[in-house]
């Protein structure tokens, strides 16, 4: 592209080489390029204020830059996804974390990498940078590749997931938690993902698992020693974990209805019934109290 051209290249043309390939030109040239644009009454800010963002699941709307910033200031709901797509193309997915913000590249359609944004101005000056076509790489830091991720824990219930991922997060591991919007998940299980062979994440989730099953163990003990108070104590800390296991809520409820609590024991008895029509998270197992065996 030589100035004595411009009249050959279209307005996108001259706003491409002025934005995004500026660095491969010399700066009299961009000022050609800068001037040609003038003399055609071409703002090129105005000319890229059109992207695209998209909510989690919905469809993607058209609006300004402006109107795509005050989106990523409102509060995204805890593994929600925002996407922005700048003029051009590229697009930034954008994940709230438990802690934090996981931001995933595209180049186009293909996948490039990942990386964390602590908090939410500096997921604001981010975007700015790369909505309105400047430089923003050296904003990303660590940078990594989820393909090679795997995955550590798949279940239903994000309280379940909430607990493990706060665990991990405790311990400074890096770690992401992917919805089936993103994963596709024919279950619709959420699915939390560590880099490959990281012994400590498997670490973390191995003595949540080994607490949960100190805490049937001895809820088993307190019902053969026939102490309500402490079986009830415990099945009421295991209903705060999330597991998607009917036989927590039946236990909880036969407890409180014993206790002489016969509206919550409704209600934890409702809570098994919902559970019970859904697929089951099988990291701990437990059964009914009243079941042939006992407490699984």
């Amino acid at each position: 592209m030589q100035p004595d051209d411009f009249a050959a290249y279209h307005d996108e043309d001259l706003v491409r080489a002025l934005t995004l390939e500026r660095a491969n030109y010399q700066a009299p040239y961009l000022a050609s390029v800068a001037a040609e644009l003038a003399r055609r009454n071409v703002d090129p800010q105005a000319f890229i204020d059109q992207v695209e963002v998209r909510y989690h699941a919905a469809a993607s709307a058209t609006c300004t830059i402006a109107q795509a910033l005050a989106k990523a200031s409102e509060e995204l709901p805890l593994w929600h996804l925002l996407a922005f797509t700048r003029y051009f193309g590229d697009t930034l997915v954008v994940q709230r974390e438990l802690r934090s913000y996981l931001v995933n590249v595209y180049r186009g359609e293909e996948y490039a990498f990942s990386f964390f944004v602590a908090e939410g101005q500096s997921l604001q000056d981010l975007l700015r940078r790369f909505l309105t076509l400047a430089d923003w790489d050296h904003l990303a830091g660590t940078t990594y590749q989820l393909d090679s991720w795997h995955p550590l824990l798949r279940t239903r219930s994000p309280r379940y997931m909430q607990k493990i991922a706060t665990a991990l997060a405790d311990e400074g591991l890096p770690f992401t938690v992917q919805t089936p919007v993103l994963s596709h998940d024919p279950r619709g299980q959420l699915t939390l993902l560590v880099p490959d062979n990281d012994p400590a994440a498997s670490a973390v989730l191995h003595k949540v698992e080994d607490h949960l099953s100190s805490l049937r163990d001895q809820a088993t003990a307190a019902f053969a020693a026939n102490d309500r108070d402490r079986e009830l104590a415990i099945y009421a800390e295991l209903a705060t974990c999330g597991l998607n296991n009917p036989a927590i809520y039946y236990n909880l409820g036969s407890a409180l209805a014993e206790a002489g609590r016969y509206a919550e024991a409704a209600t934890a008895f409702v809570e098994a019934a919902s559970l019970s029509l859904t697929a089951l998270d099988v990291q701990v197992p437990f059964q009914s109290r009243r079941g042939p065996g006992g407490l699984g």
